[in-house]
């Protein structure tokens, strides 16, 4: 067996939540950031930010703040123009 140090679990990895589960909870204008994510129950765990992914469609104009967005996230919410703050 391997021996040694091994920094796989202090890794900070970010809870990440799909387009899809964003565009069926939420409504027009509103604001999708980290902690109502949780206070929705959309997201466990105490994370370390947050992260967007391209699996389904959005339809509908929110605000969102995220730490990360996958490559196909960011294309499909630049051509719906959707606001982005990345922290």
């Amino acid at each position: 067996p391997k021996r040694g140090f091994s920094r796989v679990r202090f890794q900070k990895r970010p809870e990440s939540i799909n387009l899809g589960l964003i565009d069926a909870h939420f409504n027009d204008g509103d604001e999708v950031n980290f902690e109502i994510l949780k206070k929705k129950g959309l997201i466990k765990g105490s994370g370390y930010g947050l992260k967007i992914l391209g699996d389904g469609e959005l339809n509908k104009k929110v605000k969102i703040t995220a730490n990360a967005l996958s490559a196909s996230a960011k294309e499909k919410l630049e051509k719906a123009k959707v606001e982005i703050k990345l922290t």
